[in-house]
C-alpha cells in the first residue's frame, strides 16, 4: 500500500516521545508499506536529520515550519475564527505540496500526525487516518488554568475555538487513532468513531532487568526521561518530586530502621 504520512514535524532527532513514536511507526509500516512523508521541519532540525528519515521512507518532503509566537499568527487569531495553534500551522506551501502529490502520484492512503494540519488537506476521496497524540483543545485548558487570571477570558475564547475545529478534523477523518482510552472516550463522546493504538516498548533494545537482585545494589538511581518544553512533563516531573519522592525516602529510611533492628 501507498502512503502518504502528512506531519507536523519531522520525526528526527529522536529526543522526545512523539518523534520516537512517528519514526518508530514509520520504521515498521515501511517494512510492507511505501511511505511518503510531507512534514515541517523545524529550524534545529538539519540536513542529516533528514537523511535519517529518508533511510525508512520512500521519499521526504519538507517545509519550513513558521514561528508560532508572532504578531501575524497573534492578531490572525484574535480576529478571526482560527485557533491559534491551527493558524501557527496552516502553511501554503505545505498544502501546494500535498496538491502535487497527489495529482503526480497514486496513494492508497493519507495519514495525518496530529490535528493542527488538517486544514492543510486538500478535498480527497482518499481515505484519511487522523492520529492524535492529544485532545489538544484540553491540554490548552490546563495551561489557561495557570495563566494569569486577567489573561484567562481570551485564552477561554481560544480553547472553545480549538474545541470547535478539533472536533470538525475528527468529523472529516475516515477513521481516528488516540493513544490511549482516555483520549478515545473523549473523541467517541462527540460521535466520531475512533481506535485506540498505545505507545510500545522494542522489549529486544530494553530488555527486563532482574529487579529483586537490582534492588539489593547499594547505589540506587532513578532517571525520568521527557521534553520539559511539554507542559504535562514539568508537572509530572514536578509531581513526582513534591509528591512520591518523599514516600519512596520515607520508605527507605522505614527499611533501614527495620534492618537496623534485627541487626
Amino acid at each position: 500500500m501507498k502512503i502518504l504520512m502528512i506531519s507536523s514535524y519531522l520525526p528526527y532527532p529522536l529526543f522526545d516521545g512523539g518523534t520516537i513514536r512517528l519514526y518508530n511507526l514509520i520504521k515498521q509500516l515501511s517494512n510492507k508499506h511505501e511511505i511518503t512523508l510531507i512534514c515541517e521541519v523545524r529550524p534545529h532540525q538539519k540536513e542529516k536529520d533528514i537523511k535519517e528519515v529518508e533511510k525508512i521512507t520512500a521519499k521526504v518532503i519538507t517545509v519550513p515550519r513558521k514561528k508560532q509566537w508572532s504578531l501575524q499568527n497573534i492578531l490572525k487569531a484574535g480576529f478571526s475564527n482560527e485557533p491559534f495553534l491551527v493558524v501557527g500551522h496552516t502553511l501554503a506551501p505545505m498544502r501546494s505540496l500535498i496538491e502535487s502529490e497527489l495529482q503526480t502520484g497514486v496513494y492508497d492512503l493519507i495519514h495525518v500526525e496530529t490535528s493542527y494540519v488538517m486544514q492543510n488537506l486538500p478535498p480527497t476521496t482518499l481515505p484519511v487516518v487522523l492520529v492524535e497524540h492529544n485532545i489538544e483543545y484540553e491540554v490548552y485548558k490546563k495551561f489557561m488554568n495557570k495563566a494569569p487570571f486577567f489573561l484567562r477570558p481570551l485564552l477561554q475564547i481560544d480553547i472553545e475555538k480549538l474545541k470547535r475545529r478539533e472536533i470538525s478534523f475528527w468529523q472529516k477523518a475516515t477513521q481516528v487513532v488516540t493513544v490511549s482510552e482516555s483520549e478515545q472516550s473523549v473523541v467517541l463522546e462527540n460521535g466520531v468513531k475512533a481506535k485506540t493504538v498505545y505507545n510500545g516498548v522494542d522489549l529486544s533494545s530494553f530488555p527486563f532487568k532482574n529487579l529483586s537482585k537490582a534492588i539489593q545494589n547499594e547505589t540506587k538511581q532513578f532517571l525520568f526521561i521527557g521534553n520539559y518544553k511539554w507542559l504535562q512533563n514539568r508537572d509530572s516531573a514536578r509531581w513526582i518530586l513534591q509528591e512520591i519522592w518523599p514516600k519512596i525516602k520515607e520508605s527507605a529510611k522505614e527499611r533501614d530502621r527495620k534492618s537496623t533492628r534485627l541487626n
